[in-house]
């Protein structure tokens, strides 16, 4: 949400205009680029996440300072506590399907509609699908479970968000940071 913040900042629209989400990647690009950040030197490739990271390093901070983030870094994580957030991601995955969904349905740009959609679902469809075999063979956790799973709190209210921002025409799928859950911590 930060980056979001600091990038809606930085095209400078009025607040939750209804069209800003239609901007082209490439007006967000250059608007991205002119943000007060430390430039790379010659011959080395621009940092977007490092950059973002740098610009909100208190927000970094902080989930450096999570416990189960924390205990994620050293292994010191119990597996169930690892398992519940790894099942968390998959929900916010098959979520992001939706919210795929509703980004294209409420487009207004036919061609683009018909070039990017299918694509654009699919790949979302794939992560979901590649989150879910990660909790059913990787980790083992038997496929009911992984289907009947319901979102924490974290989760609801950050899919919640996703799908109002889209629904009502203040959001773009460009500018979107996660953080890890507080309450998974184990």
């Amino acid at each position: 949400m930060a980056t979001m913040k600091l990038l809606i900042g930085a095209f400078n629209p009025q607040p939750f205009d209804a069209n800003w989400h239609d901007l082209p990647v490439e007006y967000i690009f250059l608007k991205a680029r002119a943000l007060d950040i430390e430039r790379p030197l010659a011959g080395q490739r621009w940092d977007f996440v490092g950059a973002m990271i740098a610009s909100n390093a208190d927000l970094w901070s902080s989930l450096l300072k999570n416990r189960f983030c924390q205990k994620m870094g050293k292994g010191t994580a119990r597996m169930e506590g690892f398992k519940t957030y790894m099942m968390q991601d998959f929900i916010y995955l098959r979520n992001y399907i939706k919210f795929k969904c509703y980004y294209y349905f409420r487009m207004k740009d036919w061609a683009k509609i018909a070039n990017e959609a299918a694509s654009g679902i699919a790949k979302a469809i794939k992560y979901a699908t590649d989150q879910y075999n990660v909790c059913t063979k990787n980790l083992g956790i038997p496929n009911i479970d992984v289907d009947r799973a319901q979102p924490l709190e974290a989760t609801r209210m950050y899919i919640d968000f996703l799908i109002d921002g889209v629904m009502n025409a203040h959001y773009t799928e460009y500018v979107t940071a996660r953080v890890a859950p507080p309450d998974v911590v184990s």
